[in-house]
Formats: C-alpha cells, structure tokens, sequence
C-alpha cells in the first residue's frame, strides 16, 4: 500500500498562490474604492472653491458627480468673482442672495503701480478674462452692467488732492476703455469716484433692466 504520508508536495505551494491571489484581488477591489472616494471628495472640493459645478460627460453613469449647472446669472456672478479673488488675494467679493448685485473691492495698487494711470500689464489678464466671462452668453444678449469706481481723497483731506483725484478719472478711463477694445458694449459700462478712500477700487456688476445685443468678438 502506498505511504499515507505521502501526498501531493505542491499543494502548500498552489494553496499559498491562491491566497496570494485572493488577497491581491482584494487590495484592487479596496484601492478601487479608496479612489472613488477620492474623487468625490475632489469634485466636493472645486465645486465649493469656484462655487459652480463640475460637468461631467454625457456617457458618465454617476449623476452626483456635480452641483448641477447653475443658472446663468449666478453663475456668471459667482465665476466672476473667483476671478477677482483667485487674481487678487485682498479683493473681497459680495453678492446678492439672488445674483442681481455684485461688488469687488480692492487696493488700487492691484491693478496700478504708485503714481501711474495705466493697468499693470500682469492685471490686463484679469480684465479680460472678466469681459470674457460676460460676453460669453449663449443668447448673445448683454444682460449686466459693470461699473468702475476709483477712490478719491475726502473733501476736508490736505495736500495733493488735486492730483491723485486726476489720476483717480484717468485710471477709472482706462479700465472702460480696455473692457471696450476686448468688445464690451458701450452702454453697459459706466466709471465714477467714491470720495473717502483714495486706495481702494472698486468693481459692480449690475443686472440690466434693458439687456443689450452683443457685438462680434474682435481682438485688442
């Protein structure tokens, strides 16, 4: 009769493979679901920064992988205010609870050097971008306005009054008149001063009563 003790000498080995296996396959199906997770807590993460969405192709399966498309005049608000604020870390952003109103606050050296008129040619970028943003839409129709206003000095303040409140006219100019060369209509533009703070600029984007066609694109 054969030795009982004698058996197969790989099935140790065959065993331990399998189980090799096994665990492997379920490391894959662990770190399948660690990056999920992942994902969302990403899309999560944007969605909250730029306060939009993110949309995901048409032949995506998950349907919570965005906030949803925003309509369009809180999207156009809340996008343009990310700009500001991803351009200029000190402008401050505040919007209305239904998107018909929004200010960007700022230094006035954020977009001027001391003592020039002209845009810093680092902040060209940012304006343009936001023209972009507002001739972008799908009905080419204008439907808000922006304001420019520069800070000018007090009344009662001493010194070069004068002067910077001169500067303050020909830098608030220059901003309309390069949100004009990236096509922005005319009538949807408008510049003023606000006595008190000679420092601070700011941005006020306004939904019209009357909206506006827009033009055709041209380059600056």
């Amino acid at each position: 009769m054969p030795d009982r003790g004698d058996g197969n000498k790989y099935i140790v080995l065959l065993l331990s493979l399998k189980l090799i296996l096994l665990a492997f396959f379920i490391l894959l199906n662990a770190l399948s679901e660690f990056e999920s997770s992942k994902s969302s807590a990403a899309l999560d993460s944007v969605n909250r920064a730029f306060r939009g969405s993110v949309q995901t192709p048409e032949s995506a399966t998950s349907a919570a992988a965005s906030l949803g498309v925003l309509k369009l005049p809180e999207d156009l608000t809340n996008e343009i205010g990310s700009l500001f604020e991803s351009f200029v870390p000190s402008a401050k952003a505040d919007r209305t609870s239904r998107a018909t109103v929004m200010t960007v606050d700022m230094p006035a050296r954020a977009l001027f050097h001391p003592g020039e008129d002209d845009i810093r040619p680092e902040r060209q970028v940012l304006i343009r971008r936001v023209a972009r943003a507002m001739m972008r839409d799908p009905g080419g129709i204008a439907k808000y306005e922006l304001a420019f206003e520069h800070g000018t000095p007090s009344p009662k303040a001493q010194g070069d009054d004068g002067a910077r409140g001169g500067r303050a006219v020909r830098r608030a100019d220059a901003i309309a008149r390069y949100l004009i060369r990236q096509s922005i209509p005319e009538a949807t533009l408008s510049i003023g001063l606000r006595p008190g703070d000679p420092d601070r600029v700011r941005f006020i984007l306004r939904l019209r009563d009357d909206p506006t066609p827009l033009p055709s694109r041209r380059r600056s």
